[in-house]
């Protein structure tokens, strides 16, 4: 009877031992295959993203093909450190990196457009890197495409000389309305809820050449969505067209006062802002009127350095 216990004990024990080694070899090769589960289990939370673009635009957030609802908003990088070796560059200029306009393949399999080109928002178009990111939508209530539905964004690269050539980078995507949001108001393609539109001025370079320093013409900027629109407005235009004149520090808005500090009284150049020559203080001060008295609270503005009062 003992010797039957025992066997029947050692028998237990060799199952228990077996269960445990097959549940922790389960567990080593989710462990250990779990990057490439991530990627092929239906229904995962972390799919990996193929990167994809071309002359130093690399889209980073959608893989080719992808499944996607609008409002859409698509980002990555351009990265221009290895241009002579890719053979060409993406131009950024003035704060973008091109514009970005959707297409779909209608029945007749030709690519039409459909909802408004929008600007490639670049952070720091100054620089061989910079991230960027633009916001596409339409209404698909006013044009019914079916689902599954052929779509491509194409980018177009800044092109600021208007020689060509001019790059672009087309992103192959499919449409699934069970991921689109629904678009209030007009059937104009409408900002996503992530991002919103600033209007800026900017000076008109080619009437500047000939006769007048101090025109400005119009510029819409896609930023993330902030109510301090005022700072947002200025830190773009000392990121870009402004530049050359100072970096941005703050603004205080007081009885329709704007009054815009400076980082130092100088130029980045060493410079006295208060000695720029007529043509560029008249460049300064046009584009900051001109796109700070559009916003109600702003009647005029005033420039400071950290010792008082900048002067013309």
């Amino acid at each position: 009877m003992k010797k039957h216990q025992s066997g029947g004990l050692l028998t237990l024990l060799l199952e228990i031992i077996a269960l445990l080694i097959i549940v922790v070899g389960a567990y080593v090769y989710v462990r250990v295959n779990s990057d490439f589960l991530s990627q092929v289990l239906p229904g995962s939370s972390e799919v990996a993203v193929v990167t994809s673009g071309k002359c130093g635009l690399t889209v980073t957030s959608h893989s080719p093909k992808s499944k996607v609802g609008f409002p859409l908003v698509i980002k990555g990088v351009v990265d221009n450190s290895n241009s002579k070796a890719d053979g060409c560059s993406w131009q950024m200029f003035e704060g973008q990196a091109g514009i970005a306009q959707i297409y779909f393949k209608s029945n007749d399999n030709e690519w039409k457009k459909i909802g408004e080109s929008k600007p490639v928002i670049a952070e720091n178009w100054t620089s061989v890197n910079s991230l960027f990111s633009v916001g596409l939508n339409f209404n698909n209530e006013g044009v019914g495409l079916p689902n599954s539905t052929e779509l491509k964004v194409v980018f177009t690269e800044e092109n600021a000389s208007g020689m060509p050539p001019v790059d672009t980078y087309e992103l192959p995507l499919i449409l699934d309305t069970t991921l689109s949001r629904a678009v209030t108001g007009d059937k104009t393609a409408q900002p996503p809820s992530e991002s919103m539109s600033l209007t800026l001025y900017i000076q008109d370079k080619e009437i500047a050449k000939t006769r007048d320093c101090g025109v400005t013409k119009k510029a819409i900027y896609q930023v993330p969505r902030t109510s301090a629109v005022v700072d947002s407005s200025l830190q773009i235009l000392f990121e870009s067209e402004l530049s050359k004149y100072g970096a941005y520090k703050s603004v205080s808005v007081a009885d329709g006062v704007a009054k815009v500090m400076l980082v130092s009284e100088n130029t980045p150049e060493g410079h006295p802002i208060g000695g720029l020559s007529s043509c560029e203080s008249s460049h300064l001060m046009s584009v900051l009127k001109d796109t700070l008295i559009q916003y109600k609270t702003v009647k005029s503005v005033e420039l400071y350095s950290p010792k008082g009062k900048i002067l013309f």
